[in-house]
């Protein structure tokens, strides 16, 4: 009896190890079978030459066809070209399965040689199931492309598959909306993006619009790469799934992202341009200084009739100030003998000026008043000369590019009559900005001794010459504007 249960035993053993082996090459001999099929037809690393390209008059780049991404991306705006994708950077999706032969590094078959307004752009390959993958892909309108994933389940099981976004976005900001705010994050990690991401770069941005069965991604970005993980979906024998996407590859304009937002229900979209900390203010500004720009066609006459505005509406507060101020022109020769009368007793100089000040009615903060208004106003507009596109494409006098500094300096103009130049660089425009503040607070500068406040202009100059041309204009025509309000004033006072 033992012996046959020596025997069975061993037959046990023997059948347990076959049935290891066969399941173990069966494995095998899958895994072999889809790596196969994957580099079948896999091209050199530095190859591209199949790549598609991207017929558009507003979105240059490719489609790599070898590593499945879209690279070399620009948007055109007018006549300014505007990289986000370049070198090595990057954008690409990617499927994720352990159930299922997923393309990786394949060539796929395609039905145009070009990406266009015209017709969709197809990619489809089929696996060694049976199994099809397919990319569908169009641009629906200005700067906006339409892109579909689907996969057909040709397997008898049920199967189990994601979607993966990759991007190398180099130097630009990534940023996704999360909760009705826009978050841009140098790095971190994030779950549940109800909304759109993306990057972007000063003045313009790819944006990622996943549809509504989409939502809910998990976001990752780290060492210039930006990861988003869509909720995995299962797929039934015989069935397919798809994930469709809006990716917007355009400028940051207004009034384009405004648009867009309506028509693509898109949360928050004009927010994507980044109007920095004092949004609450800047914004507001934006929105009107794009209003103007409607009518005039001219950012930088929009920017000086936005100006003139804000100065008239301050115009109360200047009045007061400038009135608290001609008082206390008035009152010098009394206070310069205050100050004779009690001089080393600063306690006594003091009251005897406060009194001073309460029997003539004058505030020695009042002159003060109009800059607790003009300091919340000249950031928000220096912000906006910053992140408009439209100071790229505008140009005013000798200057064709006002997002650019003054191309023209003393420099240049010394070197038509010598080669000695200055040890310094002065841009045309900063000189300019110098006379009209001269010209503005002459009466200050004039009776002034101290070699510092003589010498204050040149170093704004200098500090202003690398500054944008939009920006320094925009101080000249507030020098302008200060200047006729002086003499307005003073005709009403007297």
């Amino acid at each position: 009896m033992k012996k046959y249960l020596f025997y069975i035993n061993i037959f046990l053993f023997f059948g347990l190890i076959w049935s290891f082996y066969n399941k173990y090459n069966a494995s095998t001999k899958n895994k072999v079978n889809c790596a196969q099929i994957e580099t079948q037809s896999k091209l050199p690393d530095h190859y591209i030459g199949n790549g598609l390209a991207i017929s558009d008059s507003r979105i240059n780049g490719k489609i790599d066809l070898q590593h499945n991404r879209f690279i070399d991306l620009s948007v055109k705006y007018y006549d300014k070209n505007y990289d986000l994708l370049k070198n090595k950077s990057f954008l690409k999706f990617i499927w994720k399965s352990n159930d299922i032969c997923i393309p990786k590094d394949i060539e796929w078959e395609y039905n145009s040689n070009t990406l266009s307004k015209d017709k969709p752009l197809i990619l489809s390959w089929k696996n060694k199931d049976g199994s099809i993958f397919i990319q569908s892909m169009q641009i629906i309108d200005d700067y906006m492309i339409k892109v579909e994933y689907s996969v057909f389940n040709a397997l008898d099981k049920v199967v189990n598959i994601g979607l993966w976004l990759s991007a190398d976005i180099a130097n630009n900001t990534p940023l996704y909306h999360q909760n009705g705010k826009i978050i841009r994050s140098k790095s971190g990690d994030m779950r549940n993006i109800d909304s759109w991401f993306g990057f972007e770069s000063t003045y313009a941005g790819l944006f990622i619009i996943p549809d509504h069965n989409s939502i809910n991604n998990s976001y990752h970005f780290s060492n210039k790469t930006m990861k988003i993980n869509t909720v995995n979906k299962q797929i039934n024998p015989k069935e397919s799934v798809s994930w469709s996407f809006y990716i917007f590859v355009g400028p940051k304009k207004l009034s384009l992202l405004k648009q867009y937002s309506n028509k693509y229900g898109i949360s928050n979209f004009d927010n994507a341009i980044d109007y920095g900390f004092m949004s609450f203010i800047t914004k507001p500004l934006f929105i009107v200084l794009s209003y103007i720009m409607n009518i005039c066609g001219s950012f930088i006459i929009s920017l000086f009739l936005l100006t003139l505005v804000m100065k008239i509406i301050l115009l109360p507060f200047s009045y007061k100030s400038h009135i608290s101020m001609v008082k206390m022109q008035k009152l010098q020769p009394q206070l310069d003998r205050i100050k004779e009368m009690y001089k080393g007793d600063n306690v006594a100089i003091q009251q005897a000026i406060l009194t001073l000040y309460k029997k003539e009615s004058i505030n020695p903060l009042g002159g003060c008043l109009p800059l607790l208004f003009q300091i919340p106003l000249f950031i928000p507009l220096y912000t906006i000369v910053s992140i408009s596109i439209d100071t790229t494409t505008s140009g005013f006098l000798w200057i064709k590019d006002l997002s650019a500094s003054d191309p023209y300096s003393l420099n240049a103009l010394m070197q038509c009559f010598t080669s000695k130049t200055l040890p310094f660089n002065i841009s045309i425009l900063s000189i300019l900005f110098v006379l009209t503040m001269l010209l503005q607070q002459w009466n200050t500068f004039k009776n002034q001794k101290d070699n510092f406040i003589l010498i204050f202009p040149l170093i704004l100059a200098i500090m202003l010459s690398g500054y944008s041309s939009a920006f320094i204009l925009y101080m000249i025509w507030s020098n302008i504007l200060s200047y006729l309000q002086t003499i307005l004033f003073d005709k009403l006072i007297k």
